[in-house]
């Protein structure tokens, strides 16, 4: 009985990770360049938001471990974090810093 509720805790401490590991770097990145820097530069944006998709991949893979569905679970993921990601950043630099597009 016991390692059902140990993978289900598994699961639950990597969608955890999926989810906050990128919001953290992508914060991270807006603030520092937000406070301490006042380059507007798209490619480091792009940047920023690859790598913070790119954090989360790790915890997705491994939520589905076997084969073609830790692709398709990867895949969505890309896509979902992308998008999720790019919005969030709109709204933390219209909020934070008043940069309202």
């Amino acid at each position: 009985m016991q390692a059902p509720q140990l993978a289900g805790l598994r699961s639950s401490v990597l969608s955890v990770l999926a989810i906050a590991l990128p919001i953290l770097v992508i914060t991270g990145y807006l603030v520092v360049t937000g406070l301490f820097t006042k380059l507007e530069s798209s490619a480091g944006d792009i940047v920023a938001l690859s790598v913070a998709v790119a954090v989360g991949i790790p915890p997705a893979w491994r939520i589905a471990n076997r084969g073609p569905s830790s692709i398709i679970v990867t895949f969505g993921y890309v896509l979902l974090a992308g998008v999720v990601l790019f919005f969030y950043s709109l709204w933390f630099v219209c909020g934070a810093f008043n940069d309202c597009l």
